[in-house]
C-alpha cells in the first residue's frame, strides 16, 4: 500500500492537472475495490493530497467567482472541490457547498456556480433527511431547466 501511495502523493503533486486528478480518480477507484483497510484513512489521505492544493488556489462556491481563471484551473477546482467534499468528507467544503445549495433552492441564483450545481445538491441531500431528499426531487422534477430535471 505505501508503494500506491508514494505514486499517488507523485501524480498528485504533477503541474499538469490531468495527471494530478488522474491520482485523484485512481485513489478513487481503489478505495471502491477495498484497498484501504479504514474509511477514515482513505479520507485522511484524500485530505492531505488534494485539501493544500484547493485551499491554494480558492474556493468560492458562488457564481462566477472563479470566472476569470482559465478553463484548465477551472475544471481541476471543480474536481478537487468532489474529491474533498465527498471522498474526504471534509467539513468545512461541505458547509460552504450545503449553505449555497439552499440560498441557489431559495432563489439567489449568484449563491452557485453552474459547474458546482451538481456536487452542491448532493452534499446538500446527503446533509438532511428524507424531508429535505423528497422535497428537493419534488422540485427538480417539476423545473422547466433541462439541467435541473436531468438531475432529478
Amino acid at each position: 500500500m505505501s508503494l500506491l501511495l508514494r505514486a499517488a502523493t507523485a501524480f498528485a503533486a504533477n503541474p499538469d492537472s490531468n495527471v494530478a486528478l488522474y491520482a485523484g480518480h485512481k485513489l478513487v477507484r481503489w478505495h471502491n475495490r477495498g484497498l484501504f483497510n479504514a474509511t477514515a484513512e482513505y479520507r485522511q489521505v484524500m485530505r492531505k493530497l488534494f485539501g493544500p492544493k484547493l485551499a491554494a488556489m480558492g474556493f468560492d462556491p458562488r457564481a462566477r467567482a472563479h470566472a476569470k481563471d482559465s478553463p484548465d484551473l477551472q475544471k481541476q477546482r471543480v474536481e478537487l472541490a468532489h474529491f474533498m467534499a465527498i471522498e474526504a468528507r471534509d467539513a468545512g467544503i461541505r458547509q460552504r457547498l450545503d449553505a449555497a445549495a439552499r440560498d441557489y433552492l431559495r432563489g439567489n441564483a449568484q449563491a452557485l456556480d453552474e459547474s458546482l450545481l451538481d456536487l452542491a445538491l448532493t452534499v446538500h441531500v446527503q446533509s438532511g433527511n428524507l424531508a429535505r431528499t423528497q422535497a428537493l426531487f419534488s422540485r427538480l422534477a417539476r423545473s422547466t431547466r433541462t439541467r435541473c430535471s436531468a438531475s432529478a
